[in-house]
This record gives structure tokens, C-alpha cells and sequence, in this order.
């Protein structure tokens, strides 16, 4: 089982949720799709999915001339 193990003061913010996936089916239903990202509605319908990736590195400061 690749259930990962969560206590309370590792949750990065108080309104994150934490849920598990002691059946599988959470993880079956991500492997039928590419995204690996999903934001949820209180009513568990899916708002949004994506590819998680890191974000892009900022642009280097215009150099100015004098």
C-alpha cells in the first residue's frame, strides 16, 4: 500500500485537509489519468486538475544602462 503516514503538526495549514486512501480506489482513479493534481469542492466534485510540477524560475532583473 503507498498510504502516506500524516500527523496534525504536519499539515502545512490549518484549512488544508489531509484524507486517505485505505481502500486504493482514490489511487485507482488517479492512475486512469495523467493529471497528479486535483482541487476539490466541498461537495468532492473536482474543480480543477493539473500535472504537478515545480513552479518557473523567475526572470533575471533587466540590467539598466547609466
Amino acid at each position: 500500500m503507498c498510504q502516506l503516514h500524516w500527523s496534525a503538526d504536519e499539515v502545512p495549514h490549518p484549512e488544508v485537509t489531509v484524507i486517505g486512501d485505505l481502500t486504493g480506489r482514490l489511487k485507482e482513479w488517479f492512475d486512469q489519468r495523467p493529471e497528479s493534481f486535483v482541487v476539490l469542492r466541498p461537495d468532492r466534485f473536482v474543480a480543477g486538475a493539473a500535472l504537478a510540477q515545480p513552479p518557473p524560475s523567475p526572470a533575471p532583473s533587466p540590467k539598466h544602462s547609466t
